[in-house]
């Protein structure tokens, strides 16, 4: 279905997701890079492999790199920052469902850091892993937005730009 579908894609890895497993040439493979970037001319997305809880000095390298270039930057990844907008929600689900928890690698909190110093230069993060969606600000101006999984009958859609 991934081969046929009519725009481009991002396979972004999810706790439960094991690419490393799938036979090469698999649609669902590239979800096991550190960072997938998809370049659409006026703006880039960069899908983050954080399906682990950590992020990377690589990732964050590639994520200054690419906010460097000046076009806008739409960062999608699995596991949600948790922010003043959704911290009660997210301490009551435990550290498990978000990236900034407590004792978490300094990469972390670098990779927030730079969203947030770069807010002009980000359009939104989009997440997952909650298994229910969730809109809060990760900063002023850059809002983060986490959709629930598909298998309860829901599809998040977003429209970016006007």
């Amino acid at each position: 279905a991934l081969d046929n579908y009519p725009v481009p894609y991002l396979p972004l890895c999810g706790n439960h997701d094991e690419p490393d497993k799938l036979p090469i040439g698999h649609p669902m493979k590239a979800a096991g890079q550190p960072v997938q970037k998809l370049d659409l001319g006026d703006m880039v997305i960069l899908g983050f492999d954080n399906s682990q809880r950590t992020i990377t000095a690589e990732q964050i390298q590639i994520l200054q790199s690419t906010l460097q270039e000046g076009k806008p930057v739409l960062i999608a990844m699995h596991i949600p920052i948790m922010t003043q907008g959704n911290w009660d929600l997210l301490q009551k689900c435990g550290e498990y469902f978000q990236l900034n928890y407590e004792g978490c690698p300094a990469e972390n909190i670098q990779f927030i850091e730079i969203i947030r110093q770069n807010a002009d230069k980000v359009i939104a993060v989009t997440c997952g892993h909650l298994h229910f969606n969730n809109v809060s600000e990760v900063c002023p101006g850059v809002m983060q937005y986490v959709s629930s999984q598909g298998l309860i009958g829901s599809l998040s859609v977003y429209e970016i730009g006007e």
